[in-house]
């Protein structure tokens, strides 16, 4: 008796230290994870009831997450943003964009019925500003701009690199009149459920 009291303790214990669970991904919001390998990094994560988590840091050897409370107003107002942009869309080619062996960002959308997922490897190759990202593969920029390098490629892929920037656009400017709180959190795979496991600091 005594064990299984203690038992529950720790379990309560447990649960208080890292707060809540969230689920991420599979579940109603807006979520962008990094995946590398085996890895998953959370970089943002917006839930229908207007809490958000952002990951801060500008380093891949640590996270520094804030969470945000933008409001039912915020989260309504992104669903109709993407709704006109046409995320929603069945006609609307979304970009799948992977090369082996690198890392992907996914961006992952569920408000009820309306549901988008993308996913890309752009932003690492892009990142020194040496390379580009076209629909034939990586190339060379070689002192030319991304529009010029851009402009002959198929209309298709310029339009899914525009729509995933609107996409981020749209998401993080949402956080901007919030104020952050500093958290505590990692991903948990629990299951067949990503969940995010977070406490204030």
């Amino acid at each position: 008796m005594r064990f299984m009291y203690a038992i529950l303790i720790l379990g309560i214990l447990a649960q208080s230290a890292f707060g809540e669970d969230r689920v991420v991904g599979g579940a109603d919001g807006l979520f962008v994870i990094e995946e590398d390998g085996l890895n998953k990094r959370l970089l943002l994560a917006i839930w229908p009831d207007g809490t958000a988590i952002k990951d801060c840091s500008r380093s891949n050897d640590r996270q520094d997450f804030r969470k945000f409370e933008i409001g039912h107003d915020s989260v309504a107002s992104i669903v109709s943003k993407l709704e006109t942009l046409g995320v929603f869309d069945s006609n609307t080619e979304l970009i799948q964009y992977g090369i082996p062996g690198a890392s992907q960002v996914h961006i992952e959308i569920g408000f009820g019925s309306k549901k988008g997922s993308l996913s890309s490897c752009i932003a690492e190759f892009e990142e020194a500003n040496l390379t580009i990202a076209t629909s034939s593969g990586i190339a060379l920029l070689d002192g030319q701009s991304i529009a010029e390098k851009l402009k002959e490629d198929k209309k298709t892929f310029i339009l899914q690199r525009l729509v995933w920037a609107e996409i981020e656009l749209i998401a993080y400017k949402s956080l901007l009149t919030a104020y952050p709180q500093k958290i505590i959190g990692t991903l948990v795979e629990d299951s067949d459920r990503l969940l995010f496991r977070y406490q204030s600091n």
